[in-house]
């Protein structure tokens, strides 16, 4: 039914159909009637790339002392773009996985010139699984005595857990 109000009567429907409300799709498609789709879309876009964003923002919603994964970063459209008085919009959900952030310092000095089995019940307090010790020379009883002459390796693929939305 054509409404004299709407100069772009398709791209109304259009955005109807994506489910915007009367009032945004009437706004958007009489925008661009007047000044062009390219002038409307290009009139937003100034942030960075979504993914950057997204997980930045991950990592601002981590629980305190833990880190997030960007590799294991995923970004899904849920809305395609829209086009708006402000620029092009898109709705997206972002996920990735967190784990917590490895104190090395503290864990060195708790783990200096103690003995092995013993290293195992220290790295649990911290929230972390022992995997692997390496000793040279091999006969050595216990850890260095000074914490300097440790070396802690941290493999985030083993400690990561799942983040919350």
């Amino acid at each position: 039914m054509p409404n004299s109000s709407i100069k772009n009567e398709k791209m109304y429907e259009d955005l109807r159909k994506q489910g915007d409300s009367k009032e945004k799709a009437a706004r958007i498609s009489n925008a661009a009637a007047a000044r062009g789709k390219s002038a409307v879309g290009r009139k937003g876009g100034k942030s960075g790339s979504y993914d950057d964003w997204t997980v930045a923002e991950l990592k601002k919603r981590a629980e305190p002392g833990n880190d997030v994964s960007a590799t294991a970063a995923t970004v899904d459209v849920i809305i395609g773009p829209t086009l708006d008085d402000n620029g092009v919009h898109w709705r997206v959900r972002a996920r990735t996985s967190q784990y917590p952030i490895v104190q090395v310092a503290p864990l060195r000095a708790s783990l200096a010139g103690r003995e092995f089995t013993e290293a195992e019940d220290v790295v649990k307090v911290q929230g972390l699984a022992l995997v692997r010790i390496e000793v040279w020379p091999w006969w050595w009883p216990r850890l260095p005595f000074f914490d300097s002459r440790l070396r802690i390796s941290v493999d985030t693929a083993t400690s990561a857990t799942s983040a919350s939305p």
